[in-house]
């Protein structure tokens, strides 16, 4: 009988180990493995495809207007030089190109920049405001928040690049924004609002053709991302104090703190290669990206 309570006890203990419900080590800023910042905010860090640039968006000349950062010689590049906000920059999988929002004639629309022709271009034809980018990992699909002029609400909406078409996915009284595809391409995340300046919205999931999967527990700031092998999700959480840093299995359990708390973090997003973690962090008066490394994790 003892052996077998000992057993039980092992067993238990390792059931609780690997599925993240002890207490781990938090990270702080001083954890950084690099820090990108200049005399702006920089926010909405997202990866490029191969996992050796980060692009975000930075206030720093007045207005925001898309960088990158180059990890392997260090160096920024300005991709955006116009007086609109150009915002929420997203890779465009398989056209060596990154998209994000502008506004033309005072509505919003998507745009992308081709590195190889240097210029940037509308992303697709059609009359409406569109907004927050995310694309399958085949670069066939993208999906975006979609003001509809039928219910007159922002949706979730999808566009496909090879068959022209425009698909609406949601039909709620409440405001879906920021769309993002799994890894695989079949599933969304997105975040439903209540109001217009809401900045933390309960987490859902549907699949690419909007059929709901599910309905998280969790509340997040604006916005969440995918680990890339799909198996978590990272979000941010407001606590006492400030917000937090944390990260969820994909069914919503195995809850971690992923971070130490600040006053603001924002945007969270993790590397191709699943070894590297990218967030917004204020310190001080502004936001600087801090990337981690989380090999270890």
């Amino acid at each position: 009988m003892k052996y077998r309570n000992f057993v039980l006890f092992i067993t238990t203990l390792q059931l609780t180990l690997f599925n993240g419900m002890l207490p781990a080590q938090t990270l702080t800023i001083d954890d950084a493995v690099l820090k990108i910042e200049s005399k702006g905010n920089l926010t909405f860090p997202e990866w490029s495809e191969d996992g050796t640039e980060i692009f975000y968006q930075s206030d720093q000349n007045g207005n925001y207007d898309i960088y990158s950062f180059n990890l392997k010689n260090k160096t920024v590049k300005r991709i955006t030089f116009s007086k609109n906000d150009e915002q929420h920059p997203a890779w465009w999988y398989k056209h060596n190109a990154v998209a994000f929002e502008s506004k033309k004639n005072g509505i919003s629309f998507l745009f992308y920049y081709d590195f190889k022709k240097k210029r940037v271009f509308q992303l697709f034809n059609r009359n409406i405001s569109c907004r927050q980018p995310s694309f399958d990992p085949n670069g066939r699909l993208v999906a975006f928040s979609g003001y509809d002029r039928e219910t007159m609400q922002w949706q979730l909406f999808t566009y496909d690049f090879v068959y022209d078409n425009l698909n609406r996915l949601s039909e709620a009284k409440k405001i879906a924004v920021f769309p993002l595809f799994s890894p695989k391409g079949n599933k969304l995340l997105y975040q439903p609002l209540a109001a217009p300046g809401d900045t933390v919205a309960e987490i859902k999931m549907v699949n690419w053709y909007g059929k709901p999967l599910r309905a998280y527990e969790q509340k997040a700031l604006l916005k969440v991302n995918f680990s890339p092998d799909e198996w978590r999700i990272y979000y941010v959480d407001t606590v006492e104090g400030g917000c937090q840093l944390k990260s969820m299995r994909k069914d919503g359990t195995s809850v971690m703190n992923i971070s130490a708390v600040y006053p603001g973090i924002r945007c969270p997003a993790v590397s191709p290669g699943n070894d590297k973690l990218a967030v917004s962090i204020k310190n001080g008066d502004k936001f600087k990206i801090y990337i981690f490394d989380i090999s270890t994790f």
